[in-house]
């Protein structure tokens, strides 16, 4: 199956707009999901933080140089030199364009600043130790890009990601073999005490999850820190009304909840090859939805956010995160007819510490999850903030 990768491109922003413009249309004529600072939210992390586990979570990495050093961090260094080093720190494949001769660039476009011109100097230097090529104008460096990123899929095939669409029974099948052949594993090496608990749906999770939801809730009051739940596109008919519950409990109480939840928009054309009972799901979830946010407005002191992003593409995966240890996830698998199914996957449970696969499956859980939000894929109409402590109850238009 074709597989898709997301690429980071790092340059400076103003002086390199078409150039940036040239990549990311190349990037997107090759079957790629470009990730870059235009697309960066106004997220609760700070940027740096948020840019690190964007570019952990690419498949390769693209440095464009011209004439300029960039924004520089507290530290000094620049935004566009901290980003390659954390790319070349994490081993993922970085492919660089310099400017042939940044000299001849208009003066608007270069740094005059001794201090500028020596870094610039200074970071090419560090780059050129690497392979890279060269660029004159920005036809040229679609060219090269484009090039270049055929050779390194080629040469250097990453994970990528397989559009929901296509797929198979034949990959739902080895989907489902391999979660077996794993716990197969762990019962002969008798670990299952370290291994993630298996669940045969979504339905036999959901006592452990309200579990560990509350426990969290718990633990998060005596710490004074917020309980931060991610929720990808996980059978929200029956995650939501879950969640919801979970949510009206607490609100009163004024404990801070974070919540992020990305679901399917029910007018992308996935939905063509869902079975009609699909449509009768997000009836009832919008229903809910709206219920509940009626309710969240009457309950004073409730300290609630709920930011809700919706996607057009299918995800490899779903699941639930809970303070960032605790991880119920599937595989979306598909029947023989190539119809989705709804919450009757395998269900894993990974908690941080328990078992080395947590932190694996955490990334393939964020990679979506990150995706999904922030690249391209969702349409800003479709975005859904609720903050109770501020009283935002809207759409971001």
């Amino acid at each position: 199956m074709e597989k898709m990768y997301q690429v980071f491109v790092s340059s400076t922003y103003e002086d390199l707009k078409e150039e940036r413009n040239e990549v990311i249309k190349v990037l997107l004529e090759l079957n790629c999901f470009p990730a870059t600072m235009e697309n960066f939210p106004a997220a609760d992390d700070d940027q740096w933080t948020y840019i690190k586990r964007l570019i952990k979570s690419c498949d390769y990495y693209i440095v464009i140089i011209g004439g300029r050093y960039g924004t520089e961090l507290p530290c000094g260094t620049s935004y566009t030199e901290r980003e390659y080093k954390y790319a070349v720190e994490n081993n993922i494949p970085v492919l660089a364009f310099l400017h042939h001769d940044a000299g001849k660039l208009p003066a608007d476009k270069v740094d005059r600043a001794p201090d500028k011109v020596e870094k610039l100097e200074a970071f090419i230097a560090l780059v050129g130790k690497k392979l890279r090529k060269t660029w004159r104008d920005k036809v040229e460096l679609g060219g090269v890009v484009s090039r270049s990123l055929t050779v390194a899929r080629e040469t250097n095939p990453r994970v990528g990601y397989i559009r929901g669409d296509r797929k198979t029974s034949e990959h739902s099948e080895l989907a489902l073999k391999y979660l077996e052949i794993e716990r197969e594993y762990y019962e002969l090496k008798g670990e299952m005490i370290k291994h993630p608990k298996y669940y045969e749906d979504f339905d036999h999770a959901i006592p452990d999850i309200e579990g560990i939801l509350n426990n969290a809730a718990r633990e998060n009051t005596y710490l004074g820190s917020p309980l931060k739940i991610r929720v990808l596109g996980v059978c929200f008919h029956k995650s939501f009304p879950l969640l919801r519950n979970f949510i009206l409990r607490h609100a009163a109480s004024g404990k801070r909840v974070e919540i992020r939840l990305s679901t399917l928009d029910r007018n992308s054309e996935i939905m063509g090859v869902l079975d009609d009972i699909w449509h009768s799901y997000y009836d009832v979830y919008e229903k809910q939805l709206e219920s509940m946010i009626e309710q969240l407005k009457k309950i004073d002191g409730a300290d609630i956010t709920l930011k809700i992003t919706k996607y057009s593409h299918m995800p490899n995966w779903h699941g639930i995160l809970i303070n960032k240890t605790h991880l119920f996830l599937s595989s979306c698998l598909w029947s023989s007819d190539k119809k989705m199914t709804a919450g009757e996957n395998h269900y894993g449970y990974y908690k941080k510490g328990a078992s080395g696969l947590h932190d694996r499956k955490a990334i393939q859980f964020k990679r979506w999850f990150d995706y999904s939000r922030f690249n391209g894929t969702v349409k800003k109409e479709n975005q859904l903030v609720v903050d109770t402590k501020n009283g935002i109850f809207k759409k971001i238009s």
